[in-house]
């Protein structure tokens, strides 16, 4: 069965002003959250910085849920969390201690 993940957004952090624009969004604090089936879950919360794209720069009212989502997908952040959800619910899938019956009566 396949993980399907979910990007929990927590906090954003920015600056007033940078190069004359406003409000602009430096970081984002998230959880990353993977679900398999009804019964493994894994998360991990982690931060990505972002550097000012002037380019493609959206003032602050007008950015999305979307947006940071998609800007949290693509940062180097996201796959090494990636990595820890998948290893915790690897865990769950692989018994570590399980009830061994006794072979006497």
């Amino acid at each position: 069965m396949a993980i399907t993940y979910n990007i929990n957004i927590l906090n954003l952090r920015g600056k007033p002003e940078v190069d004359g624009l406003q409000k602009v969004i430096t970081g984002v604090e998230y959880i990353l959250e993977g679900k398999e089936g009804d019964d493994k879950y894994g998360g991990s919360i982690a931060y990505a910085n972002f550097e000012l794209d002037k380019e493609n720069f959206i003032n602050f009212e007008n950015i999305t849920k979307d947006n940071i989502k998609q800007w949290v997908a693509v940062h180097p952040s996201y796959e090494i969390h990636k990595d820890i959800v998948n290893k915790s619910i690897e865990q769950q899938t692989i018994p570590t201690d399980v009830v061994m019956k006794k072979l006497w009566k």
